[in-house]
């Protein structure tokens, strides 16, 4: 008979409570820093655009900038929101959820939110879209670097 080595999380905890789960706090904390950066993101579109940054071509160096800055501000909110192994994945994506709720309605009811190009409110968009795909992607690293190292 083959045994499994039990990964992290199966057998520890107390019992109704995964180890991964997050408590309530974490929750509230996690959809605040959301919207947070939900609005810094729309405010940067909106400014971005004015200045010219989500051109064609600028839009690569913004693209660019932007992959330390969602790095950091995972690092962040793990941080804050006291995220532990395993848990930054569904801490981000929380987070993530409050954000993109937060977009969606804007994008539909307030769009003069991002400034008045349609053109460069598509732009900033799509920039908004790759930053949070760089959160869940850093997300799932960094739960994964943890993982290996606890081995």
């Amino acid at each position: 008979m083959v045994t499994q080595t039990p990964t992290l999380g199966e057998g520890t905890g107390s019992v109704g409570k995964r180890p991964d789960a997050l408590a309530l706090g974490q929750l509230a904390m996690l959809v605040v820093l959301g919207v947070i950066f939900w609005f810094v993101a729309a405010m940067a579109v909106l400014f971005g655009s004015s200045a010219g940054v989500f051109g064609p071509t600028a839009s690569v160096l913004t693209f660019v900038l932007v992959v330390p800055i969602c790095w950091l501000s995972v690092l962040f909110v793990k941080k804050v929101a006291r995220l532990e192994a395993g848990q930054t994945v569904p801490g981000i994506a929380v987070g993530v959820v409050a954000a993109t709720l937060c977009d969606g309605i804007a994008l539909t009811w307030g769009r003069q939110l991002y400034g008045t190009d349609p053109a460069q409110i598509t732009l900033g968009a799509a920039w908004i879209l790759w930053g949070v795909g760089l959160f869940l992607l850093f997300a799932y690293l960094t739960d994964q670097r943890q993982v290996i190292a606890a081995r």
